[in-house]
Order: C-alpha cells, then sequence, then structure tokens
C-alpha cells in the first residue's frame, strides 16, 4: 500500500519537476548558447554584408548595421534601384536612390510608429534578450509548445506600444528556432559563424503563412565596428 501511495505522489510532482523553465532560466541558456553573457555585453555594434533572394526571384545586395544605444542603417540595392533606411536614435528617414546617378533620389522622414518599430528592431539586435524593462517593456512566458517538431519555450517580447516579437527557444539548447513579427512573419535562422565568440547566422528566411518572402544570406559579419554619427542622421537636403 505505502508503494502505491509512493508512486501516486510521484505522479503527481513530475509535473512540477518538469514544468515550463523559469523566463530568466531560458533567456540565460540562450544567451549561453550565443557565447555568454560576458561575450554579448561586449558588443557595442554588428555589421552584416550579404546577398537577398526574394519570392518572385528578385536578387540584390543587402548591408545592416546596428550600433548601440539605438542606431540602424539599412541598404538594400537592386537592378537599378537603391534604399536607405535608417534610425537615429528618434529619428527615423528612408531615402531612395539611382545607383547609377547619385544626382537622382528622393528623401522620406519616418513617422513616430515607424520610429518605434525601428528603435525595437534595433533593441533585439543589440541586446540579446536582457534588458527590455529598460524600455518599459515586458517579457510574456507561454511555456511549453512544439516548433518544427522540438519541444520549445515561447516567450513574447512587448514593447511599447504594441510592438511583440515572439521568440521560441529549443528547450534543451536555448537556440531560438523561430520568431514572429506582429505582422505575423516567421523568421528562421540557418547555420553558424562564430565571431569574436559570438555565434551568428549565417542564412536568415522570412516567411508568412508557409510561403518564403526573402531569404538572406551573410557574406562578412562584423563585430564592434565603429561608425561615426553622421552615418545614421538625416541627410542634408541641400546637394
Amino acid at each position: 500500500m505505502r508503494k502505491t501511495y509512493l508512486t501516486l505522489l510521484l505522479i503527481c510532482i513530475a509535473p512540477f519537476l518538469h514544468g515550463t523553465p523559469s523566463t530568466e532560466e531560458v533567456i540565460e541558456k540562450a544567451r549561453e548558447f550565443l557565447g555568454g553573457s560576458e561575450a554579448l555585453g561586449k558588443i557595442t555594434s554588428i555589421h552584416y554584408i550579404g546577398d537577398f533572394t526574394t519570392a518572385e526571384g528578385e536578387t540584390g545586395s543587402i548591408e545592416i548595421v546596428f550600433q548601440k544605444p539605438l542606431k540602424q542603417r539599412i541598404q538594400v540595392v537592386t537592378d537599378g534601384i537603391g534604399e536607405i533606411t535608417a534610425l537615429d536614435d528618434f529619428d527615423a528617414w528612408r531615402k531612395q536612390y539611382d545607383p547609377t546617378d547619385e544626382s537622382r533620389w528622393s528623401l522620406q522622414l519616418l513617422d513616430i510608429e515607424k520610429v518605434r518599430e525601428l528603435r525595437a528592431n534595433a533593441w533585439e539586435n543589440l541586446n540579446f534578450f536582457t534588458g527590455i524593462e529598460k524600455r518599459r517593456g515586458s517579457i510574456e512566458n507561454h511555456g511549453v509548445v512544439e516548433v518544427d517538431g522540438k519541444k520549445a519555450v515561447k516567450l513574447d517580447f512587448h514593447h511599447p506600444p504594441q510592438i511583440r516579437f515572439t521568440r521560441f527557444f529549443d528547450i534543451e539548447t536555448g537556440r531560438l528556432l523561430m520568431t514572429q513579427t506582429n505582422e505575423g512573419s516567421e523568421i528562421r535562422e540557418e547555420g553558424e559563424v562564430r565571431i569574436e565568440g559570438i555565434l551568428f547566422p549565417e542564412t536568415i528566411t522570412m516567411s508568412r503563412s508557409g510561403e518564403v518572402l526573402n531569404q538572406i544570406r551573410f557574406r562578412e559579419i562584423f563585430v564592434n565596428k565603429p561608425f561615426e554619427a553622421s552615418f545614421f542622421e538625416v541627410p542634408s537636403l541641400v546637394p
């Protein structure tokens, strides 16, 4: 009889022993998988250079720069069209130009909603899941789910006012399996490149409803490369 009671007790306790990891445990494991808090804490900028392909077969080059505290610049060049989207803290702008004729260009200042979106994106790429409370944000733990046949912990990263990044971390390794955006796009990372002790993906694929939207393959990645303030500042309207 005592053995039966003991068995029942263990059955009741088992879900608690193997329950959902805490948010802190998930983030710590995810950061350790990428290279550890010490290495990640030294990052001041990340510079990606690569090529992209869209679902329609359009190809081009892409250059992405993130720099602390909240600066970013993305430059895309396709056949005959160039576009730069940049964030300089609370200022954001977009410039379209002709790669073959620098005198042909147009400039647009982005609205506050886009500024907030870019600020959240820059934070996500530079802080590796920690410190969101400093942005008056929060993390919501949805427990264990299944992604691509693997058990994962689902965390929502909430940025004010209503910007959300949903991330799925492998429960065993801490590897980021997928990210979902507000718009419903899914982002998956593939391949491994280690720079300065930190793990970066070789390829990023964005899809929606199972359909691939675009894919970026990185040729070069630089860490802590300094960029002048003017690199992110709104360009002068005077030639």
